[in-house]
């Protein structure tokens, strides 16, 4: 018995489905303040998803807060598995932006523009296939200055090594699944918060039963996650991991 653990690093402006023609399908969702899915009551943040193309699952997530203040526009290739392609633009609580970044394939591609609350730029980058391709740092009040990193991915911490070591020695091939000799690949999508714990995981694919409910009660035992860094500061991101049960 093997058990094969790879990780891959995870709105429309207004809401008129009418301008589509008819032909967009929106979903409503409510989240809390931890970020977990709930009814209209408890939620503190509301999410509009917005399919452009429901058979490639392509389209917008719009979210708010309960008061209607915009948090986000963003464009997805595949809403189903969070893969982000087009543009995704972020705001301040006033209405203001905060960043504009452009991806192809999940990976930022072109320019990426930040903005302090007053208004004024932090950075101007370019990347090239998820590379920083060139990139220069504002201060407040628009003077250059040196140039700091626009965000880090969240880890496991102790990197790959330590996170396959912890899921190999936690996860248990379901004796059922082994004897009738049941193999495949969950793909688990979750929510990395900003003290490094595990939230709202998301069964991407369908799977076995006896596998999905392996691979999820471990990844809610993951506790030691460094979040990932944005402009200087931790923020919650999706992240998305692949684990393959594989009998020999």
């Amino acid at each position: 018995m093997k058990i094969i653990v790879k990780i891959c690093a995870l709105f429309m402006l207004f809401l008129l489905p009418h301008l589509f023609f008819g032909q967009v399908s929106m979903e409503k969702k409510y989240f809390n303040q931890k970020g977990e899915k709930s009814d209209s009551i408890d939620a503190a943040t509301i999410q509009y998803w917005l399919f452009s193309d429901s058979l490639k699952k392509s389209g917008t997530i719009r979210t708010i807060d309960v008061l209607g203040n915009l948090i986000s526009d963003i464009e997805y290739g595949n809403m189903s598995n969070f893969l982000k392609e087009g543009k995704s633009v972020y705001y301040y609580e006033d209405g203001k932006i905060k960043a504009i970044e452009n991806y192809s394939n999940g990976k930022l591609e072109g320019s990426l523009i930040s903005y302090y609350e007053n208004g004024s730029q932090i950075r101007d980058d370019v990347f090239e296939n998820g590379v920083l391709i060139s990139g220069k740092c504002y201060t407040t009040s628009g003077a250059d200055t040196a140039y700091f990193d626009y965000q880090k991915a969240a880890e496991y911490k102790g990197g790959d090594i330590a996170m396959n070591a912890f899921l190999i020695r936690n996860i248990n091939y379901p004796k059922k699944a082994m004897e009738k000799k049941i193999a495949g690949t969950v793909y688990l999508n979750f929510i990395v918060e900003k003290n490094g714990t595990v939230s709202d995981i998301v069964v991407l694919n369908k799977v076995n039963e006896l596998l999905k409910t392996e691979a999820v009660r471990v990844v809610k035992l993951m506790k030691d996650w460094e979040p990932a860094i944005l402009e200087g500061k931790p923020v919650r991101v999706r992240y998305t991991l692949p684990i393959t049960f594989k009998l020999r």
